[in-house]
């Protein structure tokens, strides 16, 4: 072949000559603009248009979105050159018609070229590509996600344009992912780079993301970026403090925090009851509920209630504030949680911060989740779990039902995919559908109350309750009780009779709850009925007396264990005890079992030997003969502690990204492996994580190879360059080895029939009975949530109506205006949780032994301090019902309306998009109103669920009588 020398470079900034230098110096844009226009008059979709002229996204996938930034790019570079050549025909004095006949244009064209109002327009895109250049150049990384336009004050069109214009200057927009606090997902940035900034660059500074209108994150000298939003907490005197030691009855209230009522410094703001952390002077602090007590005494403003005995200390009774790893008091979570940090004003008419830090507050109990989770259910009558479990199948056939019967086409689709994501989320959890009245309340301490009854004024006097405490060992923890809101109680006194989430019990309830104590601890309260009856038994006989604290003390020099080998260890001895009361296991076996859970519970609080009780306990025999897989391994043994355990698999893209992601025929959804791998070594004489292996890169500059590691003050990563010499060899002599990057899922996720996570492995052999009610369970709700995205994919877009725009124009300006408002706060919140995951980073790298409850905390704690730090906001649209009609009429275009679903409340959606006056029973209706009924509903709540009348109700539930009489 001959020697061929080829030049490359990229527009306005590379070549022999100047770009635009030529005869025509938009050729390039004119070449697609034409074969554009070539491809419409063939009559090509903008899809087909996109795969023609290869415009492709990130996916590899036809773009339209950038199809139409090219071709409005296209067209304002032609119109900018078509201005151009109109104003030199002008200047060599020709008039607009002679200019018309040499462009080959009419003159009124020629007049909407010459004119300068309209010449600017036609620069917006360019006017805003360089603005967006300059902000690169000086921040180098910058947000360009939604909500931008914003700061820009242009809608998203002319960002997207613009954005694309620097992407044909070489200028990168690059794609990174970062946790999102608060759930289990991830935020996606879309960020602008200079041509030369790679992906591994970015993110090693991720933290410096900024967007127009808001500066990055910067870490002050502490490597600190502010604090997570706590002031420094107001301790109070040892000296006003009195602890009730176990001797003088502190162990029959342990944990409760009794306040002096009236004293300014321990208000509650206007609640009689919290869970509370009270910081002491000399970094100590009390944890508890609070309450406040008439009965002090004198010079003495709080009693602490301790199982402690007598001779100990006051101070070694309080806990230590937490640390970092120097040994100081970690001032932005002094105590371990996240608080909110009560006010009053003083006498000084000045505002004060109160002692009480409030974890939780009255009120707070009552909106948790009633579903019941699995390690209690499938300990009781297989009958029982059946009928909760279709109860949750039903309502949710009745909930799809509802959503195919909307009248919005948009909304429906929006709901559809909701919908089947909840279906995915509820067959791996595994929880069904509450009994009637079933509420959770926080436990009181109350010694006048019997041991047979308990003090509920949520419930009527007589009623019959069951408790359930997690985590759940079994019906021997469930104690039955008779409410008894006896009036001048010692409860009725404290917490009255308005309390809407607290119950009164006594110590020798509280030991029935595997030992429950009352600094927070709270049960699930359910009212017991002909309809309603959970089985409970006796304790068990090698429980009684039991007290890991003495049976299994730490000796001098021991290991203790860390925090998140705790929650490890419980939970493989939590699933130990569920699939041994599933394959029927004795009570001494049992016994065993929950002895050693009890240890492990409090391991690390009370520095007890865990791995002595796990041979005293032989809990290796236990797994072997209940959890063995028959291959020798042992492990999550049926479908209740196999679901959700978790499972490693090749990193996927989001199904949600690409057309063609959704089976037509079985709703499944289909997914798209990147095959990503990465390089992992073996470092001598450094101690790393992850096994001693570090994730090695590669600088694409020099091509040498290093590692990340976190900077002890900044958080940030720094590279750490390595040679050959540094390595250590693998087993096969390789100095390096390829990996699969994964990513986590869970087994009930990734498996397309649940009877393959029975003991079983099939539903001719599920094993156990109660795994075959709860695999057919996970397969309905899997069906249900493919039966949506099958919808979704035969739902067609709506429609959109020039007319109806123009007719309810005032309707359409206003939720746009709304939108704008909406979309302003999503740059803002990307910002706060680049600081939140600053602010996490920091954390870890103090305290690398967090568990996932203290991370689950900092993280909370982290997003709202990080929030209030940038005003990040998040406004609701509301949708007045002049604006649904206009939405119903097609006044608003589908994606616009889309954007407007996504920053609106889904049970507002849903009522208005719901048919009004539909009358007719249904059998989905039908079904559920008869498992409601046997859950113990009452017809009044079976009516409002449904929303029809009870008289309705009635002729569902008595069909041969013909209605209510």
């Amino acid at each position: 072949m001959n020697d061929i020398l080829m030049h490359y470079g990229t527009k306005r900034h590379s070549g022999r000559y100047p770009w635009g230098s030529g005869e025509n110096p938009y050729q390039r844009y004119g070449d697609f603009y034409s074969r554009y226009q070539r491809c419409k008059a063939d009559g090509l979709t903008e899809k087909q248009i996109a795969e023609q002229l290869g415009v492709v996204d990130k996916f590899g996938n036809p773009s339209i979105k950038m199809l139409r930034a090219k071709y409005s790019n296209a067209q304002a570079e032609k119109r900018a050159y078509d201005i151009s050549v109109a104003k030199k025909y002008k200047e060599e004095g020709l008039n607009n018609s002679e200019i018309g006949r040499k462009m080959g244009i009419n003159e009124s064209t020629v007049r909407s070229l010459l004119d300068e109002s309209r010449a600017q327009r036609t620069n917006l895109n360019r006017q805003t590509a360089d603005i967006l250049k300059q902000l690169v150049d000086d921040k180098k990384y910058v947000d360009i996600g939604p909500g931008v336009e914003i700061a820009f004050g242009v809608n998203k069109n002319r960002v997207d344009n613009a954005v694309a214009l620097l992407e044909e200057d070489g200028y990168k927009k690059q794609f990174i992912q970062i946790d999102q606090m608060g759930t289990n997902h991830k935020t996606t940035m879309t960020v602008l780079t200079a041509p030369d900034v790679s992906y591994s660059e970015l993110s090693e500074n991720r933290y410096d993301i900024c967007f127009p209108g808001q500066m990055s994150v910067v870490l002050n000298k502490n490597g600190d970026v502010g604090g997570l939003g706590l002031e420094k907490p107001h301790a109070v005197d040892p000296d006003r403090i009195q602890v009730r030691y176990n001797e003088e009855g502190g162990i029959d209230r342990d944990g409760l925090i009794q306040l002096r009522r009236g004293v300014d410094d321990l208000t509650l703001g206007g609640k009689q009851y919290a869970q509370v952390r009270i910081a002491v002077e000399g970094n100590k602090y009390l944890k508890g509920m609070a309450v406040y007590s008439d009965d002090m005494p004198p010079g003495v403003d709080i009693i602490f209630n301790t199982n402690k005995h007598l001779g100990m200390d006051k101070m070694d009774v309080f806990k230590s504030m937490e640390t970092d790893k120097n040994g100081n008091v970690n001032w932005d979570n002094p105590f371990g949680a996240s608080v909110t940090q009560k006010k009053y004003e003083g006498a000084d008419g000045k505002e004060h911060l109160s002692a009480c830090n409030v974890v939780r507050e009255e009120g707070e109990w009552q909106t948790w989740s009633k579903n019941l989770a699995s390690q209690f259910l499938s300990k009781q009558p297989v009958p029982l779990a059946e009928r909760q479990l279709k109860l949750a199948a039903d309502d949710r056939k009745r909930e799809f039902e509802e959503i195919c019967n909307l009248t919005n086409p948009t909304v429906k689709k929006k709901l559809l995919l909701d919908f089947a994501d909840s279906c995915d989320s509820a067959a791996v959890d595994l929880k069904a559908a509450p009994f009637a009245g079933q509420q959770t309340h926080v436990i009181l301490p109350f010694t006048d109350i019997k041991n047979n009854e308990c003090y509920a004024p949520n419930y009527p006097d007589g009623t019959r309750v069951a408790l359930i405490r997690y985590p759940h060992g079994g019906k021997f923890e469930i104690p039955e009780l008779t409410v008894n809101n006896k009036s001048g109680s010692d409860a009725d006194k404290t917490i009255g009779r308005n309390a809407p989430d607290a119950i009164g019990i006594n110590s020798h309830t509280a030991g029935i709850l595997s030992g429950a104590d009352f600094d927070g601890d709270t049960v699930v309260v359910i009212p017991l009925s002909e309809k309603v009856r959970v089985k409970n038994s006796k304790p068990l006989a090698g429980l009684e007396g039991f007290d890991p604290k003495e049976a299994y003390p730490g000796y001098p020099g021991m290991q203790v264990i860390s925090s998140q080998r705790k929650q490890t260890e419980m939970g493989k001895v939590t699933n130990l005890i569920t699939d041994m009361t599933l394959k029927g296991a004795t009570e001494d076996e049992i016994a065993r079992a929950v002895r050693h859970s009890m240890v492990i519970i409090d391991s690390e609080k009370h520095k007890l030997n865990y791995k002595q009780s796990e041979i005293d306990n032989d809990i290796s025999s236990l797994k072997k003969k209940y959890q063995d897989d028959g291959n020798g391994h042992t492990g999550a043994g049926t479908i209740i502690s196999r679901s959700s355990s978790e499972y490693d698999i090749p990193v996927r893209k989001d199904w949600r990204a690409k057309e063609g992601s959704i089976d037509p025929k079985t709703g499944e959804k289909i997914f798209e492996y990147t095959n990503e791998t990465y390089t992992k070594a073996k470092i001598k004489g450094i101690k790393v994580k992850d096994g001693g292996e570090v994730i090695l890169n590669t600088d694409p500059k020099t091509g040498q190879r290093y590692y990340l590691r976190s900077n002890d003050i900044s958080g940030k990563k720094e590279r750490v360059y390595v040679q050959d010499s540094d390595l250590q060899p693998y087993k096969d002599g390789s100095l390096t080895k390829e990996v699969t990057r994964t990513q986590k899922s869970t087994k009930m996720a990734e498996t397309n029939d649940a009877f393959t996570l029975t003991s079983g492995g099939s539903k001719d052999n599920p094993g156990q009975p109660m795994e075959r009610v709860y695999a057919q369970y996970a397969n309905d709700i899997k069906a249900l949530g493919n039966a949506a995205r099958k919808e979704w994919l035969s739902t067609p877009n709506l429609k959109y109506s020039k007319e109806a725009a123009q007719e309810y124009k005032a309707e359409v300006d206003s939720l746009n205006d709304k939108l704008k408002k909406a979309l302003g706060n999503a740059p803002k919140e990307r910002q706060a949780q680049l600081i939140a995951n600053q602010v996490m980073a920091l954390k870890k790298e103090a305290n690398p032994d967090m568990d996932k409850d203290d991370i689950k905390k900092y993280k909370g704690q982290a997003i709202v301090a990080a929030r209030d730090k940038v005003n990040a906001r998040k406004e609701q649209i509301e949708i007045t019902p002049k604006e649904w009609e206009a939405i119903q009429a097609g006044a608003i275009s589908d994606s616009r309306l889309r954007t407007i679903l996504d920053n609106t409340k889904t049970e507002n959606l849903r009522a208005m998009a719901t048919p009004r006056n539909t009358r007719t029973i249904t059998p989905s209706m039908q079904s559920l109103a008869k498992s409601m009924s046997a859950s113990g509903y009452t017809t009044a709540q079976i009516a409002d669920r449904l929303g029809i009348s009870s008289s309705s109700v009635y002729s569902i539930m008595n069909p041969k009588k013909g209605g209510n009489k």
